[in-house]
């Protein structure tokens, strides 16, 4: 994951953000679904 450019990004509400940008407990579950290989994206309104 390391090599992946995108690997540090995340969408907020069709916005991609860097992880840096969230909280810091946002942060932390973010970084750990991309070391599973996983995607995220978080909403601030539902839908």
């Amino acid at each position: 994951m390391t090599n992946n450019p995108y690997s540090n990004l995340v969408m907020i509400d069709g916005f991609v953000v860097p992880i840096s940008s969230l909280p810091e407990e946002y942060q932390e579950i973010a970084r750990q679904v991309v070391a599973e290989g996983g995607k995220i994206s978080f909403s601030t309104k539902s839908v």
